[in-house]
C-alpha cells in the first residue's frame, strides 16, 4: 500500500496519540498530533490535513498547553462533561474552516444518538475506540473509508455492525 495524504491526530490522551500515529504510519504520508484541540485551527492552516481523527472529550490537557502552536493565542472552551459536545463544537469549527477535510470522530464512549448527531453534523465517520473494536476495525481501515466515502451514505460503525445513516 502507497503511503498517501496528511492525517491530524486530536486526543488528550499522551498514549493514544502514540498508538494511533503507529497505527496509521502505514497509510499516511503524514501524520501530527496534538493533545489539545486549541491547535486545530493552527494545523489545518499550516498542514491542511485530508483527514482527522477528532476525539470527542478533552480532559486532559494541561493549561500550558492551553495555547495553539504557530504563534496564535486561540483557546479551545472548556466542557464540564464526557457527552462529546466538545468534539461536536471542534467537528463544526473544521468543517467551517476546511469544509474539504474528512473528520472521523474517534471516542472511547459509544453512544448511538452521539455517532447519528455527528455524522449529521458532517463527520465521515465514528470510531468507538475499544481494543476489540479496532481488532475487526483498525484504524487505516477507518482511513480507508474515509477517503473513499462521499458525502452520501455514510455509515455509522460499532463493534456490533454499521447502520444507514438518514
Amino acid at each position: 500500500m502507497n503511503k498517501q495524504g496528511t492525517l491530524l491526530i486530536v486526543d488528550d490522551n499522551r498514549n493514544i496519540l502514540t498508538t494511533v500515529r503507529m497505527l496509521t504510519e502505514p497509510v499516511f504520508e503524514h501524520i501530527a498530533t496534538i493533545a489539545n484541540p486549541a491547535g486545530i485551527p493552527g494545523h489545518l492552516r499550516e498542514l491542511r490535513p485530508d483527514v482527522v481523527l477528532l476525539d470527542m472529550n478533552f480532559g486532559k490537557a494541561t493549561d500550558e498547553e492551553a495555547f495553539a502552536p504557530f504563534g496564535t493565542e486561540e483557546r479551545a472552551p472548556r466542557f464540564s462533561t464526557n457527552n462529546g459536545n466538545e468534539g461536536l463544537y471542534w467537528l463544526r469549527q473544521i468543517r467551517q474552516m476546511a469544509p474539504q477535510t474528512r473528520v472521523v470522530l474517534f471516542t472511547a464512549y459509544a453512544d448511538i444518538d452521539l455517532a447519528v448527531r455527528g455524522i449529521k453534523e458532517g463527520a465521515t465517520d465514528f470510531v468507538v475506540r475499544m481494543s476489540a473494536c479496532w481488532k475487526h476495525s483498525p484504524p487505516h481501515a477507518t482511513r480507508a473509508r474515509a477517503a473513499s466515502r462521499s458525502r452520501t451514505g455514510r455509515m455509522v460503525r460499532a463493534c456490533s455492525g454499521a447502520r444507514r445513516v438518514p
